[in-house]
């Protein structure tokens, strides 16, 4: 088989086979004097995959730890002012804002005291 250019260079990777293709793999190999990597190259087809025993398990995504000291009460408000932020930037950015700019500022600044008054509520 011709070596590839250097824009598809070859990789090695590591796969598991069953005893009984290696052997014949290896006896192709040596039966056609070309290397095993050439003879696995040219048997490998995706429209025939088949899983050899059970699928892999489903990695479960890692759960968050829980943040130490943080009031749930707070957490609860934040994420309250954080989905109201969210609303109004989605109005704002699809052009169906029925308010001005300054109303705007004005309700982002009142947001900012809420923000304000809840750190300093919940200072440690």
């Amino acid at each position: 088989m011709a070596r590839p250019n250097t824009d598809n260079p070859l990789l090695p990777i590591t796969v598991r086979l069953p005893k009984s293709l290696c052997d014949q793999l290896r006896a192709d190999s040596e039966a056609k004097r070309v290397s095993l990597s050439d003879i696995v190259r040219t048997h490998i087809e995706a429209a025939e995959v088949k899983p050899l025993g059970n699928p892999r398990p489903q990695q479960r995504p890692k759960k968050l730890k829980p943040i130490s000291g943080a009031d749930p009460q707070l957490l609860r408000h934040l994420a309250a002012i954080g989905n109201n932020v969210n609303q109004i930037a989605n109005i704002v950015n699809r052009g169906e804002a029925s308010f001005t700019k300054a109303e705007l500022l004005l309700a982002l600044k009142q947001i900012e005291r809420v923000l304000v008054t809840l750190g300093e509520t919940h200072a440690h």
